[in-house]
This record gives structure tokens, sequence and C-alpha cells, in this order.
């Protein structure tokens, strides 16, 4: 973490890999918490090695939101509001406050307005051939392409409810535990 939030100089290049491989050895909330104590510097260390290291902390959090955030459940989201509100406001940090909470509200808008794309997408009505008369007649009237849309509408009712924690990038090593809504599933 050290290395990572140096006082000394900003590493843009170890920056954006300890952020894309962070998940081998850590937590999304873990990663966080070790950032919200690095960034509490004790008072006794001198403001011109402080301030930096804040800073780091700032940029590294605002990268992570920027290229990860797909690593944000809603619960880590309302911690970074409340880093940002507790944390970063009475340090006197205002606008870096206001601007990591635009940034945040931006990307919350821009993740809800995605997932509603994918929920929005109207189901369509099975398209019956004429002179079918029993089920089983109905069955071997329908092509293969039929058979799979409709068998992908009943899937699409139960995988709405699914909560989406990680896009379609490969991120299946990223994804440690399943959803809270697949647990009961």
């Amino acid at each position: 973490m050290a290395a990572l939030t140096s006082d000394k100089a900003l590493d843009s290049t170890y920056m954006k890999a300890f952020i894309a491989t962070y998940r081998s050895f850590a937590t999304p909330w873990q990663l966080l918490e070790k950032l919200v104590q690095r960034y509490n510097v004790p008072k006794s260390m001198p403001l011109e090695r402080g301030l930096p290291i804040k800073l780091r902390v700032s940029v590294v959090i605002k990268y992570w939101v920027e290229s990860h955030f797909d690593d944000f459940e809603e619960e880590l989201v309302k911690k970074l509001f409340d880093f940002c509100d507790n944390t970063l406001l009475p340090d006197k940090q205002t606008a870096l406050a206001k601007q990591l909470r635009e940034f945040l509200t931006n990307k919350v808008e821009q993740r809800k307005a995605k997932y509603q794309r994918v929920l929005d997408v109207p189901p369509t009505d099975l398209v019956i051939p004429s002179g079918s008369r029993s089920p089983s007649e109905l069955f071997m009237a329908l092509n293969d392409e039929e058979i799979a849309r409709q068998l992908t509408l009943i899937d699409f009712q139960l995988f709405q409810i699914i909560e989406v924690l990680c896009d379609l990038r490969i991120q299946s090593r990223r994804c440690l535990t399943p959803p809270p809504s697949t647990r009961s599933c």
C-alpha cells in the first residue's frame, strides 16, 4: 500500500497493474479499507508528507472507480460516498470530495442505464404455425430457432432477478464470491 500511495512520486504503471490484479489477493472491501486507512495519516506526520499521501490515495480511488467500476457493489459505492462526506469534506478537501462524488454519481447512473437497457427488452409472442392442433404437433411444427427463442425467454425471467456484478469482460478470476441474489437459487 505504501508503494501504491507513496509521498515521493506516483507510479501510474504500478497503480494500473495493482488495480488490475489486486483481486488475486484481496477483495474490493479490503482494498478500500486499506486505502481509507492509508488516507488517515498519523497526526504526527509532517504536512509535506501527509498531504501527498492523501492526494495519491484519492488518485488511486478515482482511477479504480474509473477503470473497474464493476468491482463496486451497491454497499461499496455507499461506503465511497461515506468516505467523500465523512473523510474528505471534514479534511477540507471540498473540491476533491465534490469531484469524486460527481464521478461516482455518473458511474452509478451509467450502470443503472446499462442494466435498464438489458431489462427493457420486450418479450415477443410465440409464432404458432397454422393448422397445429395438439402440443406435440405444435412442438414438431416449430423450427429450432423458435424453440431456442422461447427457451431463452423462459430463462430470461430467472436470470433478470440475478444482480449483475461482473461485466462481459473476462473477469471470472475477479468474481471471488457469487452475488447475494444467487445464493438462494
